[in-house]
């Protein structure tokens, strides 16, 4: 992450903005009323497949400023995160587990100018590198998944937690 291309750093400064909106957004009631009108599912279909009350409280959440202003603080605070990361090299045996979607977006013509295929390249580069912290990692392909697994496949999130769980078993300090 520290060595970001420049157009990545494009990307997240464009993200960072779009944050900053939703946050305003959200404060307004703006993104409430595009939640209520169904803009969500037509921009992420995937949330159709949610029964109706689960997909009411996952939209729920978007409409809060505080949903966007934590998305906010993680990219702005990237750096920072990547810097930490980088100085460990190793978690001897801690449990980890590795979920790695397919694509960072899926293509569409919402993203048709994002650098999808650098932003997976790195995502790939990320993967690997985490792979080498702990001799207790394993990697779960969420094949069908963008970055939001946890809306395309959220049965890949349940077995990732049971992973770490019965490796933390055997996990010694």
């Amino acid at each position: 992450m520290l060595k970001m291309p420049l157009m990545l750093r494009g990307l997240k400064l464009f993200f960072l903005s779009g944050f900053a909106m939703s946050i305003l957004g959200s404060i307004l009631g703006i993104v409430r009323i595009l939640g209520t009108i169904g803009i969500f599912e037509l921009l992420k279909k995937e949330l159709r497949q949610f029964p109706p009350k689960t997909r009411q409280q996952v939209k729920r959440s978007f409409y809060h400023y505080r949903h966007w202003l934590t998305m906010w603080r993680e990219l702005w605070n990237l750096d920072r995160s990547s810097y930490q990361v980088s100085q460990v090299k190793s978690l001897g045996n801690i449990p980890l587990v590795s979920i790695k979607a397919s694509t960072f977006f899926k293509r569409s013509i919402w993203n048709f100018y994002l650098p999808i295929q650098a932003a997976d390249t790195l995502r790939d580069q990320m993967h690997a590198e985490l792979l080498k912290l702990s001799s207790n990692c394993t990697q779960i392909a969420a094949t069908r998944s963008s970055h939001f697994v946890w809306v395309d496949e959220p049965e890949i999130i349940v077995a990732a937690i049971q992973t770490i769980l019965v490796r933390s078993r055997g996990f010694s300090p």
